[in-house]
């Protein structure tokens, strides 16, 4: 019967469906399932559909339905899903902070805020976002000016340049309240929208200035020889 042409993965799953569901509730037939040909034991996934039919003491006489290869359909679902869970995996574990943003603008079209819309944990934790209670999900969709009330417009007009169309950017910054330097790259993909990655760089500037003033003392003595 149909039972047997069901892949035996999923065998057990449709029955419990159609006795629960359908014959049971009564529900229209409505499900992604995968079948197993007899012939020559290729899989096929299939959707199928219908309704049943009762008569006057409302028990079921009959079922009647459709189902649709809808394998190929299936296997690039299958192949997005994997492809997003890897890109996922990835972005949570890189180690640089990453951030996807959208550019707010007054009505003259002026850069005037920006919203966050998907960040990774490095970059709540090198900004210390992390230690605010904030999140991954939570930040999404709250602007600059939310998180932090009073910044100065410095980064909202360089971001919004991109965002409009500009140059991409690779910068050293300091960042004195976290006390902490930071390699920043932003660029825009689509209008309106930029990406920024952050590297925390504050070792190697420390290595930096130490070697300029260990220089800088040697020189000294030098001259002093």
């Amino acid at each position: 019967g149909w039972l047997n042409i069901i892949h035996p993965d999923d065998r057990e799953m449709m029955a419990k469906y159609l006795t629960d569901e359908v014959l049971g509730k009564g529900k229209p037939f409505n499900k992604e399932y995968r079948i197993q040909r007899i012939a020559d034991g290729q899989v096929r996934w299939v959707l199928g559909m219908g309704k049943v039919s009762k008569d006057k003491k409302g028990r079921v006489i009959s079922l009647i339905g459709t189902i649709q290869d809808i394998s190929e359909r299936k296997t690039i679902d299958i192949a997005l899903k994997e492809s997003e869970e890897k890109y996922r995996k990835l972005f949570e574990n890189m180690l640089e902070g990453f951030a996807r943003h959208k550019i707010v603008l007054d009505s003259g079209g002026q850069p005037v805020d920006y919203i966050f819309l998907e960040v990774n944990p490095v970059f709540l934790k090198m900004l210390g976002l992390d230690k605010l209670g904030h999140t991954s999900e939570n930040i999404s969709g709250k602007t600059l000016k939310e998180l932090f009330p009073g910044i100065e417009d410095k980064w909202v007009k360089i971001y919004g340049a991109i965002a409009l169309g500009g140059k991409p950017l690779s910068t050293e910054e300091e960042s004195p309240a976290l006390r902490k330097w930071f390699k920043i790259s932003a660029y825009s993909t689509e209008k309106f929208y930029f990406t920024t990655v952050f590297e925390d760089i504050t070792e190697r500037k420390l290595a930096e200035k130490e070697l300029l003033e260990g220089q800088a003392l040697l020189e000294a003595s030098i001259l002093q020889s």
